[in-house]
C-alpha cells in the first residue's frame, strides 16, 4: 500500500508528462477501472455489453483523464481520492455511452446470437465472478427479475408472471442495480 505522499509524487510526475509514471498510473488503475465499468454495465443487460465493452469505457475515461489533464485539475491527494473521481468518470462514461447507443439512427437491431461471440477467457472468467458477486448479494425476488432480464424476457413479460407493473418492476432492478454498483465499487 502506498503512502499519500508516494500517490501524489506519481501525481505530480504525470502532470510533467512522464512517460514511466503514466504507465505505472495505468498499471494500477485501469483493474480497477474495468470492475467499476462491468459493475456499472448491468449484467442482465447482455444486449448492450454486445454494443461495447468495459475496454471500450476504459480506455475512454483514461483518454479523458490524461488529455484534460486531471491530475493537476483536481484535488487528488490521495489513492481514494482517485478512485472516487474514476467512479464519477466510469458512471458518466457508461450513460454517455448508452445514451449513443439509444439515439443513434444508425444502430441496427441487436444480435439476438450472443454465444456466438468469442469472449477472450480472462474476460469469461472475470464476467463469471462478477455474475457470482451481484446474483450473491440480490434479494431472491432482484435476482429472478435480473434472471429473466438476461434471457430476454420485456418488463411486460416479467411482471405479467411476477406480478406488479412493468415500471415498478424495471425501477425495482434499477435500485438493486444502483446499490450493488456503490457495493462493489466501494469494497475495492
Amino acid at each position: 500500500m502506498e503512502s499519500d505522499e508516494e500517490f501524489r509524487s506519481l501525481l505530480e510526475r504525470v502532470g510533467q508528462n512522464d512517460e514511466e509514471a503514466i504507465t505505472e498510473l495505468v498499471r494500477r488503475y485501469e483493474p480497477e477501472i474495468r470492475t467499476m465499468v462491468r459493475a456499472w454495465l448491468r449484467p442482465w443487460e447482455l444486449k448492450l455489453r454486445t454494443v461495447f465493452d468495459s475496454n471500450d469505457i476504459c480506455q475512454s475515461v483514461l483518454a479523458w483523464f490524461f488529455t484534460k489533464n486531471a491530475a493537476g485539475r483536481y484535488d487528488l491527494d490521495s489513492p481514494s481520492n482517485l478512485r472516487n473521481l474514476l467512479r464519477v468518470m466510469v458512471r458518466n462514461r457508461v450513460y454517455y455511452r448508452i445514451r449513443g447507443t439509444k439515439n443513434d439512427t444508425r444502430t441496427t437491431s441487436m444480435p439476438t446470437d450472443i454465444d456466438s461471440k468469442q469472449v477472450p477467457p480472462d474476460e469469461a472468467l472475470a464476467e463469471k465472478e462478477l455474475f457470482e458477486a451481484v446474483f450473491s448479494r440480490f434479494t431472491p425476488e432482484e435476482g429472478e427479475l435480473a434472471r429473466r432480464r438476461m434471457y430476454g424476457e420485456s418488463w411486460d413479460e416479467i411482471s405479467a408472471q411476477v406480478g406488479g407493473t412493468a415500471d415498478a418492476r424495471r425501477m425495482q432492478l434499477a435500485r438493486a442495480a444502483n446499490r450493488l454498483a456503490r457495493e462493489l465499487t466501494v469494497n475495492d
